[in-house]
Formats: structure tokens, sequence, C-alpha cells
């Protein structure tokens, strides 16, 4: 692990709820975008890089928001791709 990464603030980047048509059993919508404040859905495995980093070292930025052109290194939150397949239609 290197260690300059682990001090620099993360950016976790989710959808917007209005723009999710799949969701997972567990997904949060309690949070909301740093930028522009709209309602997120947060999977298991977002919500698991909270608990581990915290939000003052994770900001959460919404698929609208996110500038893609800025983003370096972008992975997927270990997990994530588990979890495509627990997804289910979200309900209006």
């Amino acid at each position: 692990m290197r260690l300059f990464g682990w001090f620099r603030r993360q950016t976790l980047i989710v959808m917007r709820t209005e723009d999710m048509v799949l969701v997972h059993p567990e997904t949060d919508f309690s949070y909301r975008c740093s930028a522009c404040a709209s309602e997120v859905g947060i999977y298991p495995s977002g919500q698991a890089l909270i608990r581990q980093l915290g939000t003052k070292r994770l900001r959460i930025v919404c698929n609208r928001c996110v500038d893609a052109g800025k983003v370096s290194r972008a992975q997927l939150a270990p997990g994530a791709m588990a979890e495509v397949g627990e997804s289910v239609r979200r309900e209006p």
C-alpha cells in the first residue's frame, strides 16, 4: 500500500436516486451529493468505504456532478461487481 494515497481525499461516485433504475436491496438513500445536495443511493460496497474512510476523507459526488475528465485512476469499490447481480428494479 502506498501511504501518500492513503491521506489524500478520495471520491465516491454514486447515482442520483432519481436516475437509478436498479437498486440493491440494501441501498442507503440517506446521503446527499457534496456538490449539488441531491439525494443519492449508495450500494453496500460504497457504504463499506464510508465506514472505512469516513466522510472526512471520502467525498460523495453524484453521476451528474462528477467531471469525468478529472477522474484519474478510477476503480470500483471492492465487492461492487457482485452487487450488480443482486440488484432489482426500483419501485417508483
